[in-house]
């Protein structure tokens, strides 16, 4: 039987609230989708992991990981608890989760921990065990751990690397898109109306559509979890290549993309608020000055990003 799973979208805001879940979630919850919306994601959590819960929030907020992994549990419709994995993403302003009932000998489990940026495993007492990969992030995520679980007030979360979200119809060969997220147009040169309906594939660049392709098969067959970087189609920049992870749901595939950071950026001073400005384009060597526009794009309308965020390149 395959597994059924479910997507739930929540906001930045201290409470976590959901703005919008999909059905599958009463397969999995018994609840229906609109008795969950609205409410505050930490209504569901054990009471026993909400405090670690909220570490992990904080800690996937500042260091804003394209896919990180959670498991803990949430409340059934009939008082009692379903364990689970969260996949989750950060989409600049919002967190978009897949959540699966929890089976460690599924492929997609597999999947999900060789994806992952993070894991954060919430044990039945609260306590709670983290794999970090990016050594940066892992220095940051135990400071923040110290001063989280000591109480003391955290400083204001910087905003977040600027991403698309998108949602596509996982049932349709073409895999049209059925929502994009309002940063389309800034990021990818394209407008969220010119997107809607649209194939997936009609917006990466021919050389690319068939590993394209053959990734996101691969991830609708294994209800999984996959890397991908592709030149797209954009009608402003003429050489962008993006970056993301494509995952997969009971009721559709969830995209998150940012576009492609090359290694000739990594000396690029990013801005902090309070502090120095990014340098100036003309203290920077580009290699091909075409496909830093999206990058430059990002600096000029004043949206700041984490330095690791901007040096990483896989």
């Amino acid at each position: 039987m395959p597994e059924i799973t479910y997507i739930v979208i929540i906001d930045t805001s201290p409470s976590k609230n959901i703005l919008w879940i999909s059905g599958s979630v009463t397969d999995v919850l018994g609840y229906e989708a609109e008795e969950l919306v609205g409410i505050s994601a930490y209504d569901n959590f054990h009471p026993t992991e909400s405090n670690a819960l909220g570490l992990v929030f904080e800690n996937t907020l500042m260091t804003d990981p394209t896919c990180y992994v959670t498991r803990l549990r949430l409340r059934h419709k009939n008082d009692t608890y379903v364990e689970v994995e969260i996949l989750g993403s950060v989409c600049y302003d919002m967190i978009i989760g897949i959540v699966t009932p929890l089976n460690r000998r599924s492929l997609s489990y597999k999947a999900r921990h060789a994806t992952a940026e993070q894991v954060y495993d919430i044990h039945p007492d609260g306590k709670m065990y983290r794999r970090i990969w990016n050594a940066e992030q892992r220095k940051l995520i135990e400071l923040m751990s110290r001063r989280y679980l000591s109480g003391e007030a955290l400083n204001p979360i910087e905003p977040l690397e600027p991403r698309v979200c998108m949602m596509i119809d996982r049932f349709t060969i073409d895999s049209k898109i059925q929502f994009t997220s309002p940063l389309t147009q800034f990021l990818l040169g394209i407008s969220v109306d010119e997107v809607i309906n649209r194939s997936f594939f009609s917006l990466v660049k021919h050389p690319d559509q068939s590993r394209v392709q053959q990734e996101i098969s691969f991830v609708k067959s294994t209800n999984s979890v996959t890397y991908i970087k592709f030149a797209f189609c954009s009608q402003v920049f003429n050489h962008l290549v993006v970056e993301g992870v494509v995952s997969c749901a009971s009721d559709g595939l969830v995209v998150v993309l940012r576009p492609y950071i090359p290694h000739e950026y990594q000396s690029m001073n990013t801005h902090v608020l309070g502090e120095e400005n990014v340098e100036s384009e003309t203290e920077l060597d580009y290699e091909d000055e075409e496909k830093s526009q999206a990058v430059r794009t990002v600096a000029e309308m004043g949206i700041y990003v984490w330095p690791d965020q901007l040096k990483r390149a896989v």
